[in-house]
């Protein structure tokens, strides 16, 4: 009977494991992020563009207050999990800059309208950016390309422009902030931890569940021999 019970708590034990592992979130990578926050920017400036002719865009809290539309909460919650890598402090809209006029270039096949205000590092691992561009009227002329931060260097240059600087926007909505800081605990410390890791090793960005997932299975591993040593031992 000692042997069954054994048994059975060895099967338990690791079906709670399995259990375990199946919750850990599986992150879409830095750049499957960075585009879906870029195609609605990008929709975000043709809504604008198409009710507000002929009106600078200069300042992108503006332009989403202007179409009635809410702050980007969802968005600000999921780049917050990349820790000092979001892109931004208080406030989503830090994350993107405004190009002044005339920032073209045929690699991109148009105008750069609005840029990540920080390089990040796609699948690739290479450094890039977002960038937001107009080659035409109508929805069909904007579009948006992740684009190698070599590239985005030596488009201002030529253009003999200066890349952008970040500055203060309105942040998140006070409710909004309070959640978030209450978000901001012993999860996102042991995730980025576990991110940091994978990205020494040369992994991939989203390669950091991984290492969390085998750090628990090793864990449960040396806990599940331990307690055969020790029945072993208790029946000698």
């Amino acid at each position: 009977m000692g042997g069954v019970s054994a048994v059975c708590r060895f099967v338990l034990f690791w079906g709670v494991a399995a259990s375990i592992a199946g919750c850990i979130p599986r992150d879409e990578t830095r750049s499957s992020l960075e585009r879906k926050a870029a195609q609605r920017i990008h929709t975000f400036l043709w809504l604008h563009e198409a009710a507000f002719t002929n009106r600078m865009r200069t300042n992108l809290a503006e332009i989403v207050r202007e179409l009635g539309a809410q702050y980007p909460g969802d968005l600000h919650e999921k780049f917050r999990r990349f820790g000092t890598e979001a892109g931004f402090r208080d406030s989503f809209y830090d994350r993107y800059l405004f190009a002044p006029p005339g920032v073209s270039n045929t690699a991109i096949h148009g105008e750069v309208v609005l840029v990540n205000a920080e390089p990040y590092l796609d699948d690739n691992n290479q450094p890039v950016r977002i960038a937001i561009v107009r080659g035409g009227p109508g929805y069909e002329g904007w579009s948006f390309h992740e684009t190698p931060e070599w590239l985005i260097q030596e488009i201002f240059r030529q253009a003999n422009v200066p890349i952008p600087q970040k500055n203060s926007v309105p942040g998140p909505p006070k409710r909004l902030a309070s959640k978030q800081a209450d978000n901001r605990a012993i999860g996102e410390a042991v995730q980025m931890y576990f991110r940091n890791l994978a990205r020494d090793w040369g992994l991939g960005p989203g390669s950091w569940w991984m290492l969390l997932l085998a750090s628990i299975i090793l864990f449960l591993a040396a806990i599940t021999l331990l307690y055969f040593i020790r029945n072993i031992l208790t029946r000698r």
